[in-house]
């Protein structure tokens, strides 16, 4: 039987997508739909957890990452699985690979929605994957010479330590329907001054998450004259990355509630590290390193223009400081879908 559901109001037929005994998949049947902005396609509840059923697997490994299989099951209702189901719809529309941008500062859980997400489509025989904008560094080399002409540049992340050229690249490749072999990047390589790493296996997309801090960032046009250095030739060569914006299908921000979370959450991270022995920053470095990017590009400068209506964002999704979905806002529906 498909496990597809179109009518959102219909009943769930329990013996056909879960095993017996499944009470945490079953709980969803009486969640109510906690975002009403979710509702550019048919995603209704019959929908969201079928989806679910049929990437159970796949969305596992997942779990730990989320506060174990209640939360995860919990998101994957509340915005994973409409998300993904709205992908699918726009994919079918478009006709052709879909690249979907995701921003959002550290910590808002980019990664581990990407993850979950192209884990639901492949569930559907939608291939999809999740590329970082860390994974288009530029070399250490090309870095290193670049942080010797501006010394400002000491660590990886500010507009100018990425290959635009290379990133244009892959997702015009992608976007052609071609076999891609999508970049990665070590962080641990050269004692942490990061590398890049082996090249995926090629592979054709359906749809690409292609996620960031800065993606989807706009210069600003007059910058308050006291400036750091940093901040000036960051919103300077930030201009080069809007053709590779350009090249986004649709844009979703992550938004914490406080910007300054980034870091409290960062500190949690590594302390855990280190509770495990794996090393891990201190406060002061993890102090240094947040503040370096915040610097470079302070989010109420780049991230909050995004939120506005206007903006070229299609949703705004508020994260509290439990990394939790707070509330979402539509700002436009996908071009596919109107």
């Amino acid at each position: 039987m498909s496990l597809m559901f179109e009518n959102a109001g219909g009943a769930i037929d329990w013996t056909d997508i879960c095993a017996p005994g499944d009470s945490l998949l079953k709980s969803l049947e009486a969640r109510r739909l906690k975002f009403p902005a979710l509702d550019a396609v048919d995603c209704g509840s019959a929908s969201r957890v079928a989806w679910i059923a049929a990437a159970q697997a796949q969305l596992e490994p997942v779990a730990s990452g989320v506060g174990g299989d209640e939360a995860l099951l919990g998101l994957a209702f509340d915005l994973w699985a409409p998300l993904a189901m709205e992908l699918a719809h726009c994919l079918r529309r478009s006709g052709r690979p879909w690249i979907q941008g995701i921003c959002g500062t550290q910590g808002t859980g980019k990664s581990t929605m990407c993850s979950a997400i192209a884990a639901l489509l492949r569930a559907r025989n939608i291939a999809a994957a999740s590329l970082s904008i860390d994974d288009v560094y530029r070399t250490h080399a090309e870095r290193s010479a670049l942080a010797r002409r501006d010394p400002a540049l000491r660590h990886r992340g500010p507009p100018g330590t990425h290959d635009v050229d290379f990133a244009c690249e892959v997702l015009t490749e992608v976007k052609r329907g071609h076999r891609v072999a999508l970049p990665t990047f070590d962080k641990a390589a050269l004692d942490g001054a990061g590398e890049r790493g082996e090249p995926r296996n090629p592979d054709r997309y359906d749809v690409l998450l292609f996620e960031g801090w800065l993606v989807g960032a706009e210069p600003v046009r007059d910058l308050a004259e006291g400036a750091s250095p940093l901040l000036r030739a960051s919103n300077e060569r930030l201009k080069e990355y809007q053709r590779l914006w350009n090249q986004l299908d649709g844009l979703w921000v992550l938004r914490p509630e406080a910007y300054d979370l980034s870091r409290v959450w960062r500190r949690e991270a590594e302390a855990r590290l280190r509770s495990k022995g794996r090393g891990g920053m201190t406060d002061e470095q993890i102090d240094e390193f947040v503040g370096y990017f915040f610097e470079a590009m302070p989010p109420e400068l780049y991230v909050d223009p995004l939120t506005q209506p206007g903006s070229k964002t299609d949703l705004v999704i508020n994260i509290d400081a439990q990394h939790t979905p707070r509330d979402i806002r539509r700002l436009s529906i996908p071009r596919a879908l109107t």
